[in-house]
């Protein structure tokens, strides 16, 4: 038994090949020639004898370098019957297909996720592991694979060798072509899955894909608030760069936007509380909504005090403004009002001045003109003397002309007082005057 034991032990030798077939020593293939054999085994050793007179990139195999060579001639003789699109080679279109169909053959071994390309399988991979060994010298950004540090440099040298044979336009990038050609011919290869929409290039259909799922990959960085595309996260940025002004005084402290009225703000502090309707105690705001007496604020973050700080500064201004516009107001009215009163010095009394003692009160007569006034008394020869010294004076009668004296009187205002004074009139606008 231990004899045979250690005969079990031994390697076993190679079982021989049969005629015709010529194996690989290092990963077993098997060929039926054995100058495929030979072409096999460049692909161990990474010889590749075989170079191309244009550009000089080798190959390993003769083949590969006849479908390179397509590429400089510009041959491209398989087309797809799906978008028209044209490849150099059959296993592209191949590939290509996959996209149309939906199919994924190749699998991320570690999150099992699908690609339609094995390169992308490979270039997914990478970001399991997190290794970008292709660093740009310009800039520092790094890359997984090597052709996409090629395709980056040509951004920062400026080089663009696609270009369209419609308009002219000049691309870094052989996709961003082949995209830019399709607004040309009018397809929308990509399609939502959810409402059909199509679109030119694949990375808008993806964004597009948020709005249903909801996903909001950009957030803000100062309130938090996430967006589906970059584009209109960088939109809102700029309401927190906004300086204030004093007509837009009411300003949320969640993300900064100001409002000329409060009730404006109140409704847009809606918008920041959860959809759910989740609120504090007996029904008021969560805890970090706070109401402000000119504001709104939320949380206690710093971008919340600077808002909240900025806030009161422009009502503060607003106020101050207010009030000098008040006080100006009021000192142009009391200068109109002395300006009036020195224009008319006799024909009002001045403030604080008396009466004398016993003298009568003043009769107040109906809205006359001064000068109408002075013409009835000189027509009717004075006041003195229309009634005798301490008679009393007689009811007016009704419908009495202006030909008597009483009926002059009741014309002025009333009847001159007893005792033989002299009757003051009063009329309209402060002016006194006393019967001769």
């Amino acid at each position: 038994q231990p004899h045979s034991a250690a005969a079990a032990a031994q390697p076993q030798p190679k079982a021989p090949a049969k005629r015709g077939e010529f194996p690989c020593e290092i990963c077993g293939r098997v060929f039926t020639q054995k100058g495929n054999l030979k072409s096999h085994m460049y692909c161990h050793s990474g010889e590749k004898p075989y170079n191309c007179d244009v550009c000089g990139k080798g190959f390993t195999q003769r083949s590969s370098l006849d479908y390179h060579h397509t590429l400089h001639l510009g041959e491209k003789p398989f087309g797809c019957e799906v978008c028209g699109k044209r490849f150099t080679q059959k296993g592209n279109l191949k590939t290509h297909m996959n996209s149309h169909t939906g199919a994924r053959p190749f699998r991320c071994e570690i999150c099992g996720r699908g690609f339609t390309q094995k390169g992308n399988m490979k270039t997914h991979l990478a970001t399991h592991y997190g290794e970008k060994p292709y660093a740009c010298e310009v800039c520092g950004k790094r890359f997984t694979l090597k052709g996409n540090l090629k395709t980056h440099v040509m951004a920062h040298e400026g080089v663009k060798p696609f270009a369209c044979e419609v308009c002219h336009k000049s691309f870094s990038q052989k996709l961003s072509l082949e995209y830019h050609m399709n607004s040309h011919m009018g397809r929308k290869p990509y399609a939502c899955e959810v409402c059909g929409k199509g679109f030119t290039q694949k990375g808008n259909m993806k964004t597009h894909m948020r709005s249903h799922s909801g996903e909001k990959l950009h957030t803000c960085q100062i309130c938090g608030k996430g967006f589906t595309q970059k584009g209109n996260m960088k939109t809102h940025m700029k309401i927190h760069l906004r300086p204030p002004s004093l007509d837009r005084p009411y300003f949320c402290g969640m993300c900064g936007k100001s409002f000329v009225m409060k009730s404006s703000l109140e409704c847009h502090m809606a918008t920041h509380v959860p959809k759910n309707g989740a609120t504090g105690p007996a029904g008021n705001p969560p805890s970090h909504l706070t109401l402000g007496p000119s504001h709104l604020a939320l949380g206690t973050s710093q971008a919340a005090q600077a808002a909240r700080a900025q806030a009161q500064q422009a009502q503060a201004q607003a106020q101050a403004q207010a009030q000098a516009q008040a006080q100006q107001q009021q000192q142009q009215q009391q200068q109109q009002q002395q300006q009036q009163q020195q224009q008319q010095p006799g024909q009002q009394q001045q403030p604080g001045q008396a009466s004398s003692p016993g003298s009568p009160p003043p009769t107040m007569v109906p809205p006359r003109s001064l000068t109408n006034i002075q013409a009835s008394i000189q027509s009717m020869g004075g006041l003195k003397g229309m009634l005798p010294s301490g008679a009393a004076a007689p009811p007016p009668p009704q419908g009495a002309g202006p030909s008597s004296g009483s009926s002059a009187m009741c014309a002025l205002g009333g009847a001159p007082p007893a005792g033989g004074d002299k009757p003051t009139v009063v009329v309209p606008g402060g002016a006194v005057l006393s019967a001769l």
